[in-house]
């Protein structure tokens, strides 16, 4: 968990048999106490779903999702005389998505 400044609250690993939906509950919920002024959490978008609504219910918190950059299905239109730079356009490596 990441406060809305992007200090690290809390995290957790879970096993691979566990999907992060039926098991997103045991991270939130014992932070309730610690956190009382907490409004808002975000999540990548496996955080959906029932996870959300539990969340709301049971916490009173939102759960705003951040999903990752994704690169356009059909590429891009370029005028013919126009040079483009990939690396900038469809960087390498390593992306650190906002807020996430």
């Amino acid at each position: 968990m990441v406060d809305p400044q992007g200090n690290l609250l809390a995290g957790k690993v879970l096993g691979a048999e566990r999907s992060e939906e039926l098991g997103g509950p045991c991270l939130p919920a014992p932070l309730k106490e610690a956190f009382p002024h907490l409004k808002l959490i975000r999540g990548d978008s496996h955080d959906g779903g029932a996870l959300v609504v539990w969340v709301k219910e049971q916490l009173g918190w939102i759960v705003q999702t951040i999903y990752a950059l994704t690169l356009p299905k059909r590429g891009l239109l370029v005028p013919e005389e126009e040079e483009v730079d990939w690396e900038t356009v469809f960087p390498q490596g390593f992306r650190p998505q906002p807020r996430r």
